[in-house]
């Protein structure tokens, strides 16, 4: 009798730790994600921000300085260095999306008045915990008030687009893929594949031929 108590206490124990442990885990998982949502809350003020050109320059039509801008990419690249994963291949590609998006601006192929992306919804069923990886698929309000060249004509001597433009002005809502790492108890971007298609579903008012 005595060695069948000690083997139920023995699984009863066993049962409790487990227990404990599994909760234990769901709370970390928890607090992981609220981390995160705090982390990515960050990182998208930091897109937004670099995602529009000075005030100043937010017209489609004006010959900008370019120089001005080399800078503003150099700030652009130290304010996201603190997000992202410390491998260059990773960075660029992610650098590479925002100057893409700076060089088409001051081209003048379309100019953003303003842009913001706000993480609205995390789907459970979108989000992955893995090996220390978080696989990630949010759900994103797009609010944005933009002008497009509906025809593109370059330029070579203003080194800028023309042609006519549409306004696209209103909300859009849209899912982008991140992956997250953790290093050292903080979340790093390994891969953010961004969304900014040309063509929103917005009301669109066409505006004047510019040559």
């Amino acid at each position: 009798m005595k060695k069948i108590n000690i083997g139920i206490i023995l699984i009863i124990i066993t049962l409790i730790s487990m227990i404990c442990y599994l909760i234990h885990q769901e709370n970390v998982k928890k607090q992981d994600i609220e981390n995160m949502k705090g982390f990515l809350d960050e990182y998208y003020k930091v897109y937004n921000k670099y995602s529009l050109l000075y005030e100043e320059d937010r017209d489609i039509d004006k010959i900008i300085d370019k120089s001005k801008y080399d800078k503003y990419k150099e700030d652009m690249k130290k304010d996201l260095d603190q997000y992202l994963y410390d491998e260059i291949n990773l960075k660029q590609n992610i650098y590479d999306n925002y100057n893409l998006k700076i060089t088409e601006q001051l081209k003048g192929k379309y100019i953003y008045n303003s842009y913001e992306k706000t993480i609205i919804e995390y789907d459970k069923d979108k989000l992955v915990f893995n090996n220390g990886y978080i696989y990630i698929m949010p759900k994103i309000k797009l609010d944005v008030d933009k002008i497009t060249r509906i025809a593109t004509i370059y330029n070579k001597d203003k080194e800028k687009y023309v042609g006519d433009t549409k306004t696209q002005v209103g909300t859009d809502y849209i899912y982008e893929y991140i992956i997250l790492k953790k290093v050292n108890g903080m979340y790093k971007i390994v891969v953010h594949s961004m969304v900014d298609p040309i063509l929103f579903s917005f009301d669109e008012e066409l505006k004047g031929f510019y040559v």
